[in-house]
């Protein structure tokens, strides 16, 4: 039986309630003091976050921890709308590192500049160790084309100088 209710963010909804009257009653009773609507849910969840698209894989992966846009995911392209936490603060180690990634990925990237800030704040998130970064800049120092390799060497600098401060 479909019921028009006040879900508890104050928005009208219709939903489907089975069963007894009693059990009718007392699933509606819940809905008015527990149910948030789907946009309300969406935007509680954008909250201090930034939607990015990314490959449903990538999401599973990388990304499961965090909530997603509410029927966002593509059976075509196989992509899903996540919500990814924001730096808090735009002068945090974090904020900072990601600017300067993006920066420095900016002339040689093909992504947008939305991209590159959550592959930089994911690259940034996965701290290395020491010995990681010298394997990771022998193996890149020998890249072709030259301008690319610069700025992955460049990326590493960034992330190294945020991961190892120097006091």
């Amino acid at each position: 039986m479909k019921y028009q209710i006040t879900a508890a963010c104050g928005h009208t909804v219709t939903v489907d309630i089975y069963g007894s009257a009693s059990e009718r009653e007392r699933k509606v009773a819940w809905y008015e003091n527990n149910y948030i609507c789907d946009e309300c849910r969406d935007t509680e969840n954008a909250k201090d976050c930034e939607e990015v698209e990314m490959s449903y894989a990538e999401y599973k992966t990388s990304y499961s921890e965090c909530k997603t846009k509410k029927d966002s995911y593509d059976k075509k392209t196989k992509t899903i709308v996540v919500y990814v936490p924001a730096p808090e603060e735009p002068d945090s180690a974090e904020g900072l590192a990601v600017s300067e990634i993006v920066n420095a990925a900016a002339a040689t990237s093909v992504l947008s500049t939305d991209d590159c800030k959550a592959a930089a704040r994911k690259m940034f998130m996965d701290k290395r160790s020491a010995e990681e970064l010298a394997c990771w800049r022998t193996e890149i120092s020998g890249r072709e084309p030259a301008e690319i390799a610069q700025a992955m060497l460049k990326v590493l600098d960034i992330c190294e100088k945020y991961w190892y401060p120097k006091s």
